[in-house]
């Protein structure tokens, strides 16, 4: 029996002394037939080709011989597959399964006279088996088979023409020894050795009309090789005769096939970006990734994470924690255990030329509570890589703060603190020597181009400015009045003229109910009754808002504002530190008596920026009503005419802002970059005191939070919008005298 060795030293020698006869076949239905059966081409008329190399080769035996030629099969198969993707159809080619024979004894014989008439039965020595091993790379292994070349599957005696037939079933050692004559004598069969364990069972050999018989298997790869001896074993009676038995036979390593699938899929986990690679019934190793290399506005892809994405998602952890780029091979030993099926994540980098990017670029990393409460100091370098002040650009921590309203899994947010300037003006952090630039200008280098700050980024990638005043004196850096763009307005005079209105309160309301409703029925109304706060009438200041934005941004800028990212207004009720379930005995529409007891409420802002400790937060515990969002949007009550409102007492505590009373555990500076000068309102309610007067917080113009002053009195307006997502610097440094130009 004959193992070919693959050197091609060998097979050059071997043809030089007339022993070898190398044959390419091409052999289709043997192929299809019997070693890839249920395999079928992805597409119609795709062309076909495989390359089945068999090696033919008679050796002279003492004795009874069998020759068994091997043949690798090679599977070099391409296979053109259209893959479905953003902008391309896509082309790949499945790799090819590295598989090999190596045969360091190439001949199995075995010595034997017959003495008897019942026969003599004899296997190969130890020095006359064949041995070779076999590697492959492929998920599921392969499996060995063995086929003839004849009709009969016989041993010819090569000089008298006698033949040995082969045992028409499988059996153990002892049956073919000892069993019936009738039944094995002048018979032969092979056993297999594989990795040492030796079987004791012979094989009967197929012929060529036969399908191609599997005599061992692997599921897994064996990149190590495993280690094979064949032997043979014969039985003969006086009725044949002592000589050298030849025949061919074609042993084949295939590889198994493999269904698998390959998900593509962007940052959240879920969104597929381009199509699936998926095939079933193929043996091969790996195979070619789609090429189309996916995009996303404002960011620059970096390859595929195959395991889990870092926090900032540009880089791979985990298992296997390998990366590829759009083309790459992708090879199936990579798969999970006992998985076909891997799941690719997409790695974005932002792209350094957006607003975002900016504002990400500068971050300090996140803050604690207790930061938010410590003094602000002005930042004592022009680099925020080197700036220890508790000044700068941070980001927002959802464990510390809770889940931003606005977040996604896409965009962290990005908060600007304190002073953000090595040195300030008359009011607040308005230098030129900017180290945390925020300025942003809008309408070009006129004295009718609107100036901003950014307060911060949104979860959606973009990014929330407050309006600082007109490009006046070749800068932004404006103050007093000239950072409102009217003298003054009241909160809301339409609900009740004398302040005393609690739905005043809300920068849209339901003008239906009464103003003197009671602090019982308010807080029942406000903490369960949704329709309280029915967004169907404008306050004073958001009719003020709207006629501006009609006449200053709509028509240039009105389509890269952000219609999701919101503004919250936070209607909910907190009596004490503690949430009140108040009773509904009481109808809404009976007036407030003097008999009541004087006591006040608190909106949930209240508690989170004026109580004990400062703990704001971006979420918005009712969103769908007090979340103002216009009609196009996804989320929020859907009720705003424009994109634009004002900031709430939350976002002004995260810039720097806090309470006048520091032993409250709050602190603010007075040259935050949100002081102006002058004071201005803010978005959140504050509290009601069951006397009268309804209060929202607004910025003093010392720098702090405050209220006490009623809806119905007058003062600043500074309106917020946000810039969507894919907005980018086109120039300017971001300072007050060059603020940055922007560009979609």
């Amino acid at each position: 029996m004959v193992i070919h060795n693959q050197k091609l030293s060998k097979i050059i020698l071997a043809l030089r002394r007339g022993l070898i006869k190398v044959n390419l076949l091409y052999d289709p239905d043997l192929f299809l037939n019997n070693h890839l059966s249920g395999f079928r081409p992805r597409r119609s008329g795709v062309p076909f080709s495989k390359n089945y190399i068999k090696y033919n080769r008679f050796v002279r035996i003492i004795g009874f011989t069998s020759i068994t030629a091997f043949g690798l099969l090679t599977i070099a198969t391409i296979f053109p597959i259209a893959r479905a993707s953003d902008n391309a159809e896509a082309t790949y080619v499945p790799a090819t399964t590295t598989l090999s024979i190596v045969s360091s004894k190439d001949t199995a014989s075995v010595d034997i006279t017959p003495t008897s008439a019942s026969g003599t039965f004899a296997t190969s020595a130890a020095a006359d088996q064949a041995e070779f091993t076999v590697t492959t790379d492929n998920l599921t292994g392969y499996s060995l088979k063995i086929l003839g070349t004849d009709t009969s599957g016989q041993l010819i005696n090569s000089t008298t023409g006698d033949t040995l037939d082969t045992i028409t079933a499988d059996t153990t050692e002892n049956d073919f020894r000892t069993g019936n004559a009738s039944t094995y004598n002048n018979k032969w069969g092979y056993r297999l050795t594989v990795n040492s364990a030796t079987t004791t069972d012979f094989f009967s050999a197929p012929t060529s009309t036969t399908t191609a018989k599997t005599i061992y298997t692997t599921s897994s790869p064996n990149t190590t090789a495993d280690s094979y001896t064949l032997g043979v074993g014969a039985r003969v009676d006086y009725t044949k005769p002592v000589g050298t038995y030849t025949n061919t036979f074609v042993l084949t390593a295939v590889a198994n096939n493999i269904s698998y699938q390959i998900n593509y899929l962007d940052a959240d986990g879920t969104t597929p970006l381009l199509t699936p690679d998926a095939e079933s019934d193929i043996a091969a190793s790996s195979i070619e990734l789609n090429a189309t290399t996916p995009t996303r506005s404002g960011y620059n892809f970096l390859g595929w994470c195959d395991g889990t994405l870092s926090s900032d998602g540009e880089s791979c952890t985990g298992t296997p924690g390998a990366t590829y780029q759009p083309g790459d091979t992708y090879t199936f030993t990579s798969f999970a255990a006992g998985t076909t099926t891997a799941n690719l994540y997409a790695m974005w980098e932002q792209d350094g030329s957006s607003l975002y990017d900016a504002v990400a670029a500068m971050s300090k990393g996140t803050q604690t509570a207790a930061d938010l409460q410590a003094e602000i100091t002005i930042p004592t370098t022009d680099n925020y890589t080197t700036d220890t002040s508790n000044s700068g650009v941070y980001e927002y921590d959802a464990t510390t703060f809770g889940a931003a309203t606005d977040a996604s899994n896409d965009y962290k947010i990005y908060y600007y603190r304190g002073v953000l300037e090595n040195s300030v003006g008359s009011y607040g952090s308005n230098g030129s020597a900017v180290t945390y630039p925020n300025y942003v200008r809008l309408g070009g280098n006129s004295t009718t181009s609107t100036c901003w700050r950014i307060l911060r980024t949104t979860g959606s990638g973009g990014a929330k400015l407050i309006y600082n005043g007109l490009w006046t004196g070749s800068t932004c850096a404006n103050a007093t009045s000239k950072a409102q763009f009217s003298s003054t307005s009241a909160f809301d005079t339409t609900a009740n003229s004398d302040g005393k209105s609690i739905v005043g309160v809300g920068y849209m309301y339901n003008a239906s109910y009464k103003s003197t409703t009671t602090s019982t029925q308010a807080g029942t109304l406000f903490g369960k009754d949704s329709a309280f706060s029915g967004n169907t009438t404008n306050s004073t200041i958001k009719g003020k808002i709207d006629t501006w934005y009609t006449s200053n941004l709509s028509s240039t800028y009105g389509s890269h504002l952000e219609t999701s990212a919101g503004f919250c207004g936070d209607r909910s009720v907190n009596s004490g530190s503690s949430w009140t379930t108040y009773s509904d005995t009481t109808s809404i529409t009976t007036p407030y008596t003097s008999g009541d007891s004087a006591t006040i409420f608190y909106f949930g802002s209240h508690m989170r920026n004026r109580s004990t400790y400062q703990t704001p937060s971006l979420g918005c515990p009712r969103s769908t009503v007090d979340l103002y969002t216009t009609s196009s949007a996804s989320n929020g009550n859907k009720k705003l005419t424009n994109p634009i409102a004002l900031i709430t007492a939350d976002e002004a505590s995260f810039a720097g802002s806090g309470t006048s009373a520091a032993a409250n555990g709050s602190t603010y500076h007075a040259n935050s970059f949100l002081r102006s000068g002058s004071s201005f309102w803010l978005l959140s309610p504050d509290f009601r005191v069951s006397t009268g007067y309804a209060d929202v917080f607004h910025l003093y113009s010392s720098g702090y939070l405050n209220s006490y002053l009623y809806v119905n009195y007058s003062l600043g307006v500074r309106p917020a919008i946000s810039l969507a997502q894919g907005t980018n610097i086109s120039s300017g440094s971001g300072t007050a005298t060059d603020p940055w130009e922007v560009s979609w």
